[in-house]
């Protein structure tokens, strides 16, 4: 079975309310509380990013306004097979005012 991602759950939220996104067209994603280096390059031409244990804490939070009319997808990271989620996948708490 293959394992879920964060663009699936955003296909699948965003068709929930009749909006298609296809596969591949998956806006990216804003990654709060995740550690994702990103490599721009080096003498040896490498790039691409690293996924690595989160340097945030538990109960840390943020708050965003928004001011224009949009739909917001939020899911709780499902990635359990490398460092970005320190191996542990867990549940999101928000709150729309």
């Amino acid at each position: 079975m293959p394992h879920r991602s964060c663009a699936e759950n955003c296909r699948e939220a965003a068709e929930g309310v009749g909006i298609g996104v296809a596969e591949g067209e998956v806006p990216d994603p804003l990654n709060l509380f995740m550690n994702v280096v990103v490599e721009w390059g080096d003498e040896g031409g490498g790039r691409g990013i690293r996924l690595e244990r989160p340097v945030t804490k538990g109960g840390e939070w943020v708050v965003l306004r928004a001011e224009v009319g949009c739909v917001v997808v939020l899911s709780a990271c499902p990635n359990d097979v490398s460092e970005v989620n320190g191996g542990v996948c867990r549940d999101v708490l928000y709150e729309v005012f």
